[in-house]
């Protein structure tokens, strides 16, 4: 299985969602807090709304070594201030009170996905590959109608410069890449498997950096041909980069949640940040304010509640990492056998 399909696939995942349902403690330790016992783990995107279950998730209830979150300028706010910020959030009242000195585990890496190599500092690169085990890349631009150009930059050259140096990290373990339920949209169903793009990444930088910004907008809707949007494009070429390190053996996982609302109920009910999406309409809806809407009233709306997101894309890590030792064992043991 190389995908793992959170909306599809809830009921295998259940059995190891509950190993991360109790506060860690130094003993007893289930098979998913042992993965993640004493680790390094670096995450882009973990400003944002998966981001901080994600972070809240594993201070909580994994005994992590570090987690270094990469975060930029934004607004006027340094990533210093951002930091701060975050961790003011209602999310995280429960990780404080059981967790006073969470914080001392964090490490800010200022960076931004959309300049080149990430805007990494070159002792933060090396630091990086030198002291990471796990990374969730989770950052990506969401606008629907970003310019081709724009859309490259985050959201798939910053894929490849992370899978380039998750490939260089003499420690690692597993490397998950966050990215949507509609990437392939335009197929009638979709399945835990890679599809074909209709092109490759090196061929759109070909594209990219040889054309000016006004004839590249001008040739998008033929770059983009049957995928809906530059944003679900580019996020279909990205795990087609995530494709072509899979078949160099290296652990890495795709995740597909499909539309993400607020919690279920971990670690409280109904938290989410902002108001958007489908939450947007039912809050629009609820407060009077929005009386009509077009849509299909037969269509069914795939909703996920972030929580059990989290849950998932945690989960699968350990699954793709397991899976891994457990075909390198089998590969020694046929090698074993075969000199003998």
């Amino acid at each position: 299985m190389e995908f793992y399909e959170a909306r599809d696939d809830l009921d295998q995942v259940e059995h190891h969602c509950r190993m991360l349902d109790s506060e860690v403690s130094s003993t007893n330790l289930t098979t998913l807090q042992s993965f993640y016992y004493k680790t390094h783990i670096f995450i882009t995107g973990g400003s944002g709304f998966i981001g901080k279950v994600l972070i809240e998730k594993l201070l909580r209830t994994c005994e992590v070594e570090k987690i270094y979150i990469l975060l930029r300028t934004k607004k006027g706010k340094s990533p210093e201030e951002r930091l701060k910020d975050q961790f003011s959030d209602d999310l995280f009242i429960r990780l404080k009170h059981l967790r006073p000195n969470f914080f001392d585990k964090i490490h800010l890496i200022p960076g931004d996905i959309e300049l080149p190599n990430l805007g990494l500092s070159d002792k933060d690169y090396q630091f990086l590959i030198d002291h990471v085990n796990i990374v969730i890349h989770g950052a990506a631009t969401l606008a629907m109608d970003d310019p081709i150009g724009k859309a490259f930059n985050m959201n798939i050259r910053a894929t490849i410069c992370i899978l380039n140096m998750f490939e260089k990290m003499p420690n690692k373990k597993s490397f998950s890449y966050i990215s949507t339920a509609y990437a392939h949209a335009h197929r009638t169903q979709i399945n835990e498997r890679f599809y074909p793009t209709s092109m490759n990444a090196s061929e759109l930088k070909y594209i990219v950096d040889s054309i000016d910004p006004y004839d590249l907008s001008c040739l998008s809707p033929v770059l983009i041909g049957a995928y809906s949007n530059s944003y679900s494009f580019s996020k279909a070429l990205a795990e087609e980069v995530c494709r072509t390190y899979v078949n160099k053996g290296l652990p890495v996982i795709v995740v597909r949640p499909s539309i993400v609302v607020s919690t279920y109920q971990d670690p409280l009910k109904n938290w989410i940040n902002n108001v958007y999406g489908a939450t947007g309409v039912l809050f629009g809806a609820s407060m009077g304010f929005l009386h009509v809407f077009f849509a299909d009233p037969n269509a069914k709306a795939d909703l996920m509640p972030v929580d059990l997101v989290g849950n998932a894309i945690l989960a699968s890590m350990w699954e793709v990492a397991e899976r891994r030792f457990a075909e390198t064992l089998n590969d020694s043991s046929r090698w074993h056998d075969h000199c003998n």
